[in-house]
């Protein structure tokens, strides 16, 4: 039973009484009693603060595989304790059950069908030890805030693999993760749901624990390792043996931290879905100290009611392969502006490179330095280099979230859904091919089914070198078609550039070089503008006047259509409505032709 083993008194033939006491508060659902012919395996592990006394529970059949399957506990105190302090109960003890798993406190309910389970014993391990500091010792106020004790149970995995295996081992596991919760969640719980608040149905869903291990990591990289292992601890501290809430959580990590945690909660706990970010717009100027990169942020967002705020993004600026500068900057709204100095010339700009943040979207990054067939984790995406004559760094970021409408297109079908941004240092001689995988099935979240089909007609690739850029039909790519019927299918792009790429399904239409001439001049500013006057630029001498001006927001709806007939030169516009962000401004002529103008309305 849970507490320490006071007395026995035997009461008849095979009968006894056992007396246990618990000294410590706990709430009263981890009270338990488990009753079967078991053998206790005891032992004494030395962690950070002291001797740590250790009970495992079990029938006699099953000492060998307890022994193999908590070989590793000694670690997990380590890797929980280095976070978390000490560990705060009389032993850990381990109670094998027939089913279910739960932290009892001395005594934690573990179901012989994961013994011997390898990594998912372990993460099962670690996770009900996780819960002797969050859940047993600081708990939840209100069932709705399941993820108060879950997610940090399940992020005290994560930990275990960084403390006994090093950073690589521990971010592919926060990506393995994510991945999941990118794919699988908001479908096994029927929604996209916010983890505070969470329906009572769904507090114990796959959002709670996977989702909460995402944002708690998250929470970890908006503080920095430092503030967040200050910040936990006082939540831990002052708040043992008591029950909170996510307000109080948020404002007693605001006042430990000196951070304001607001902007976190609202983003990450009181919404649902996730934002993702990437460059816009880039420049280097010479300065007196090196260089400054001037860039543009741009926000895109996955299930999110609104764009997130003050988000703390790395920021890794290389030189080349081996030399780099890092720092931070706090990213807010659709877009945003930045201006940093590094001590050298920019070739590269790579976002959140160590995944600090885990976002809507799934990247990877590598060095090359020879030929070969090199595979991508995560970002759906594989590399064929076919020549190399200097070391190369090749990063691609497969971005959950549109890729933003084809607004001349009427024939061409681009995906609502997904993009990729190839970006890096691309040496002169490379020649490389770029391997895009679509999944329309239920492994990906469906993520390419609005335009794989069962027969995978009529998909192409789209390439465009900035995402300030018209979209255009890459120039060398091949459809293969996978086993007929799968819903999943493979684009290949020779020749693979820094740019962005996505799929589509249909007929893309090539504009004359007639009709590019003659719209060419159109031009809209101040771009970014703010507030709703915006003026248009109109070629002197056109003959083709425009009918009409389309206002297209960045899902591809168009929002307002007005009539226009203006003169050369230049003429004020209203803007029709006060949308924020970035909007496509589409000109269409008496005679059929078009243009379109891409606008950034800021705040």
């Amino acid at each position: 039973a849970i507490g320490d083993f006071i007395s026995e008194v035997e009461v008849g033939v095979d009968s006894f009484w056992r007396h246990y006491r618990m000294e410590q508060l706990l709430p009263t659902y981890l009270t338990n009693v488990a009753v079967s012919n078991y053998v206790a395996l005891r032992d004494t592990h030395m962690g950070f603060f002291g001797a740590v006394p250790i009970e495992l529970l079990c029938r006699p059949n099953q000492v060998t595989d307890t022994e193999q399957t908590f070989s590793r506990l000694g670690e997990a105190i380590d890797a929980i304790e280095s976070w978390y302090g000490p560990y705060p109960w009389s032993r850990v003890g381990y109670v094998i059950t027939t089913a279910g798993a739960m932290e009892h406190p001395t005594n934690t309910a573990f179901p012989v069908n994961s013994l011997g389970g390898g990594a998912g014993s372990v993460r099962l391990m670690t996770h009900e030890l996780g819960h002797h500091w969050w859940g047993n010792i600081t708990t939840l106020r209100e069932a709705t805030d399941m993820w108060i004790k879950e997610g940090n149970a399940e992020y005290t995995a994560h930990l275990l693999d960084e403390y006994a295996s090093g950073e690589d081992e521990f971010i592919n596991t926060v990506k393995s993760n994510h991945r999941v919760v990118l794919s699988r969640v908001h479908i096994e719980d029927g929604d996209f749901l916010q983890l505070s608040g969470i329906p009572f149905e769904h507090i114990y869903g796959r959002h709670t624990y996977l989702k909460g291990a995402s944002v708690i990591h998250n929470m970890r990289g908006y503080l920095g390792d430092s503030l967040f292992r200050i910040g936990q601890n006082a939540i831990l501290q002052n708040y043992a043996y008591q029950s909170i809430d996510a307000g109080t959580y948020r404002d007693y990590l605001t006042a430990t931290t000196g951070m304001d945690m607001g902007p976190f909660f609202d983003a990450w706990l009181f919404a649902p879905g996730f934002s993702s970010f990437k460059l816009y717009e880039q420049s280097f100027t010479p300065s007196p100290a090196g260089y400054t990169v001037d860039f543009v942020l741009e926000q895109g967002l996955r299930a999110a009611p609104d764009y997130h705020r003050e988000v703390p993004l790395e920021i890794t600026v290389y030189g080349g392969v081996s030399e780099k500068f890092v720092t931070r900057v706090f990213a807010d709204g659709p877009f945003s502006n930045h201006s940093i100095e590094v001590p050298f010339e920019p070739v590269f700009i790579a976002i959140n490179e160590r995944n600090l943040l885990n976002q809507a979207r799934m990247d990877f990054q590598r060095s090359l330095g020879q030929t070969g067939n090199y595979q991508y984790p995560f970002a759906n995406f594989s590399l064929w280099v076919q020549e190399i004559q200097d070391s190369a760094l090749i990063r691609v970021d497969h971005h959950w979230v549109a890729p933003g409408p084809l607004t001349d297109q009427p024939n061409l079908k681009i995906s609502g859904t997904n993009h990729w941004v190839v970006s890096g240092i691309f040496p002169e001689g490379l020649k490389a091919q770029g391997r895009f995988f679509l999944d329309g099935t239920a492994t990906s979240a469906f993520i390419d089914d609005d335009i794989v089909t069962p027969a995978e007609d009529s998909l192409v690739l789209l390439y465009r070198p900035f995402p300030n850029s018209p979209w255009e039909l890459h120039a060398d790519f091949q459809v293969i078609k996978l086993p007929s019927g799968d819903l999943k299918s493979e684009i290949r792009a020779n020749n693979l550039k820094p740019g962005e790429y996505a799929a589509a399904r249909g007929q893309f239409m090539t504009s004359s070089i007639e009709q590019v001439n003659l719209l060419a001049q159109v031009e809209f500013y101040p771009n970014p503008v703010r507030g709703q006057q915006i003026w248009m630029k109109w070629p002197e001498g056109t003959a083709s006047l425009p009918s009409e001006i389309q206002w297209i927001s960045s899902t591809g709806q168009i929002f307002s259509v007005e009539k226009l007939a203006p003169t050369g030169g230049l003429h004020q516009i209203q803007l029709p409505v006060t949308i924020k962000g970035l909007i496509f401004a589409r000109l269409l002529t008496l005679d059929g032709q078009s243009v379109v103008r891409s606008l950034v309305i800021q705040p």
